[in-house]
């Protein structure tokens, strides 16, 4: 099955921010909830769009975390395994290359303080931008829906977007996402209810789950 490969930016768009047309519920969206949207950018100069990017390894309950932010807010949020990974920063250069890249602990850790605050804030309260093909962010505003605490499977996030048959697709675009944690990727599972794999370690990943079950 083909899969769009045109490339896009979009960021997250706080619900009190968007527009009716936005604040529609979506397929398989739970009642209620007020859900952040991915709002698109139609410009050619898609690293240009980012402004500035300042990035750091900053200190969370998993371990190191790497953080990037750029003038949309976060655009990376990794869980290399050590100081010495190299992958965050080299996918970093890979996405947003075009842009200034800067290292700035302090500045980042602004952004980082609140993700496992007391009160974390869900996504739609930070502000987010990503960059992939049409595809892959509509995957991502897919993972958007799983509650926290919750779960889901690669078919069912298959069938929520409407491309049942995508499951492979779907897997990947999953694994692609560089926001993790905030975009959920760590919520899906396979179908026989074990793990599956995850960019950053399994044992992250497990880690990452407790924490939102104990969370309550």
């Amino acid at each position: 099955m083909s899969v769009e490969s045109q490339h896009a930016i979009a960021s997250i768009v706080p619900p009190q921010e968007a527009g009716d047309e936005h604040r529609k519920s979506r397929p398989g969206a739970a009642g209620g909830r007020n859900h952040p949207r991915l709002r698109f950018h139609d410009h050619p100069c898609l690293g240009a769009r980012a402004g500035a990017i300042r990035y750091a390894l900053c200190p969370s309950p998993f371990g190191p975390m790497f953080l990037a932010v750029g003038a949309g807010g976060i655009c990376m949020l990794a869980f290399p395994q050590g100081p010495g990974d190299p992958r965050a920063l080299e996918r970093l250069t890979r996405l947003w290359g075009a842009a200034c890249l800067d290292e700035d602990p302090r500045h980042v850790a602004a952004w980082a303080e609140p993700i496992f605050g007391v009160d974390a804030p869900e996504p739609e309260s930070i502000g987010l931008m990503v960059k992939g093909s049409a595809f892959q962010i509509q995957v991502w505003r897919a993972l958007l829906e799983i509650p926290r605490g919750g779960l889901s499977s690669y078919q069912r996030l298959a069938r929520a977007i409407g491309r049942p048959r995508a499951v492979r697709a779907v897997a990947n675009a999953v694994a692609a996402n560089p926001i993790t944690y905030l975009i959920p990727c760590h919520r899906v599972i396979r179908s026989d209810g074990t793990l599956g794999g995850y960019r950053w370690g399994v044992a992250c990943k497990r880690a990452l789950l407790a924490w939102e079950a104990g969370q309550g």
